[in-house]
């Protein structure tokens, strides 16, 4: 998949938060805890109510997940090249 070099630091951007979500909001065995009226329950409910897919915001995360040096390196190494990045052939 080849996207441009501003297109992917969006997306590395964008996949920082999501990835920060609770997968579930408060504890299971805690009444006091329970997500309140109208609350998203699940890291997939939250996303959704972003508008996001979960395609996307899998892709996002693991680009945020990519220690800095490594995505700048990837990202370099492909302006050098004069070639779009494909994130199929790099690391991330």
């Amino acid at each position: 998949m080849a996207v441009g070099f501003f297109q992917l630091r969006a997306e590395r951007r964008a996949g920082e938060p999501l990835k920060d979500l609770q997968k579930a909001v408060g504890n299971q065995h805690s009444k006091s805890a329970s997500p309140q009226r109208g609350e998203k329950h699940t890291k997939g409910e939250q996303i959704a109510s972003l508008g996001v897919s979960k395609k996307h915001a899998e892709n996002w995360q693991k680009l945020a997940s990519v220690p800095q040096e490594i995505f700048d390196g990837e990202l370099k190494r492909s302006q050098n090249a004069g070639s779009p990045v494909n994130t199929r052939e790099r690391q991330f």
